[in-house]
């Protein structure tokens, strides 16, 4: 901050901090909750509008100094609850029998396979490269820095049954069902209970807007560092504390959305994955419904393969991966696209997942903390599953339900002008006004979609280019590497 402004600040009611900006005369006042990330940053933007030639981050500093505010301490790993004693617990009192086909399966060379044919038996239908990734995305939970990711679908594109049931199979003490967080939510659970968790989100609301992004910031920063801090004052009698709160992670997270475009600082920290909901999947789910409620079917079996399943998680470790070839794929990526600083944290939290799950095949005991290598079948299984999630991230491919959308759409209106109203009732169109909405954002975006006037007070527009390229991958074949 320059020399010629004097920075002054006072305790008033409410624990809250007065800020005065002078030179000469008072410049700048207000006053803000030096406690509340939220106060701060509208008081620094009121400052910075006023006056563009300070430092905001110099004075944001001082405020904090001016309110006493300890630095955040964090807890010692030790200090902490492991999040594997209540599995070990429960493991020890699961029949021998479970425990040895559990130890069978981790041990299995056609342990991906068994996984999805065991996520068919508990109910998914088809979708079998999202529901894998949905569970390596509960397995990296064991990761120092595990996956995140976002199911993108039109509504009853089943989405959220792929979610519910292939987290079925984890064991209650190591997923966190929430299907609504509010802004606090994380800061307040008990100490430790975060930590290698697996949160299973519900919808996400279609709401986007700087409210909602303010509502999911303590998510996007467990993400992001593995921890949530939260500096606070309370009162305690007639005196202001200020109080630190911590939650440690790290978290492996995922939900499901029908929207096409996702507030991007989200977006930035997960998997974009999309949901099937063509008609041959379609026709996959409606026969598989029928011929349960015709008794063809049973569920028999379901219960073994959960209580295998929960055997089996119960008995991995916080292995660490080392991935020899990392820096092979890192020179296929492409270096014009910073997107690509996300994406090879993904790629690589995805092949350490694999090679977690393996962990029994690297070595005869694993413990945590044990080092294992990741191999180039772990690396060819990740490049599959996530081979078009990152041609949607670090090209232009679209989710599944848009590119079938604008199919439809390109197939109907050819080369007319139409507005979004004009869409419903016509052959073939099953999207609903609000969701019709939601679809064309993004095909404005990447240029399929052109401004073609107004129609009244409605807009009008045109097919104008090509669909993006879904195949588009950087990923090298494995045996390139």
């Amino acid at each position: 901050m320059s020399d010629v402004f004097d920075f002054i600040t006072e305790r008033v009611s409410g624990g809250k901090l007065a800020v005065r900006v002078k030179n000469g005369q008072v410049r700048f006042a207000d006053k803000c909750d030096p406690g509340s990330e939220t106060s701060r940053k509208r008081l620094l933007k009121r400052l910075g509008d006023q006056l563009p030639e300070l430092d905001t981050d110099d004075i944001e500093q001082r405020i904090l100094q001016a309110a006493d505010v300890p630095a955040p301490t964090q807890a010692k790993e030790d200090e902490l609850p492991d999040p594997s004693e209540a599995g070990d617990a429960t493991l020890a009192e699961t029949p021998q029998a479970v425990r040895d086909d559990a130890l069978r399966m981790l041990k299995s060379p056609d342990l991906i396979e068994r996984v999805c044919r065991d996520i068919a038996t508990v109910g998914v239908v088809g979708e079998h490269a999202l529901a894998l990734t949905v569970y390596l995305v509960g397995v990296s939970r064991l990761l120092a820095k595990p996956l995140a990711a976002i199911i993108q679908g039109g509504s009853s594109s089943g989405k959220s049954h792929v979610v519910e049931t292939t987290s079925s199979m984890f064991p209650d003490e190591v997923k966190l069902m929430a299907t609504d967080l509010t802004p606090n939510a994380l800061y307040y659970l008990t100490p430790g209970s975060l930590r290698h968790r697996f949160v299973v989100g519900g919808e996400r609301s279609r709401v986007e807007d700087d409210d909602r992004a303010e509502a999911t910031r303590s998510l996007r920063e467990m993400l992001s560092g593995g921890c949530l801090r939260k500096v606070l004052p309370v009162k305690n009698g007639d005196t202001i504390e200020t109080k630190v709160i911590a939650s440690q992670g790290p978290i492996a997270f995922i939900e499901t959305t029908t929207l096409a475009t996702i507030f991007e600082e989200d977006a930035n920290r997960a998997i974009l994955l999309a949901s099937d909901d063509g008609e041959r999947q379609t026709d996959a789910v409606v026969n598989a419904i029928a011929a349960r409620y015709a008794g063809s079917t049973a569920d028999a079996g379901v219960d073994q393969v959960l209580q295998l399943h929960h055997a089996a998680q119960r008995m991995l470790r916080r292995v660490e991966v080392v991935v020899p070839f990392a820096p092979a794929i890192a020179s296929k990526m492409p270096k014009d696209r910073p997107e690509a600083r996300r994406a090879i944290h993904q790629v690589m939290a995805a092949v350490q997942a694999i090679a977690l799950l393996h962990q029994f095949q690297r070595t005869d005991n694993p413990q945590h903390g044990t080092v294992i290598e990741a191999s180039l079948a772990d690396y060819r299984c990740a490049r599959t599953i996530l081979a078009e999630p990152l041609a949607r991230a670090l090209g232009n491919a679209l989710p599944d339900h848009v590119a079938s959308f604008a199919e439809w759409l390109q197939a109907t209106v050819q080369s007319q002008a139409f507005t979004v109203k004009s869409l419903q009732g016509r052959d073939g169109c099953r999207w609903s006004r609000a969701s019709l909405y939601d679809l064309v954002k993004p095909l404005q975006g990447c240029g399929f979609l052109a401004d073609a006037g107004m129609d009244g007070r409605s807009q009008m527009m045109r097919v104008a280019g090509p669909l993006p390229d879904l195949a588009v991958t950087w990923l090298p074949d494995p045996e390139a590497l």
